[in-house]
């Protein structure tokens, strides 16, 4: 589902005047963040997209 999330972003980029951003989490598979150990590179994927949606909230 990956490259179909990156299609979809590329079309919304081109249509829209709004700032969308995309990150894929290499090496991590749908749900990755529900259930990660300290110190795993899951751990540090998850907590990068979570810093990267309170982000997107504040602005």
């Amino acid at each position: 589902m990956a490259s179909e999330a990156e299609d979809f972003v590329s079309a919304l980029q081109k249509q829209s005047d709004n700032l969308v951003k995309f990150k894929r989490m290499e090496g991590c598979t749908h749900g990755f963040d529900k259930r990660t150990t300290d110190g795993t590179e899951h751990a540090k994927a998850k907590k990068m997209a979570y810093e990267m949606a309170v982000e997107m909230l504040k602005s």
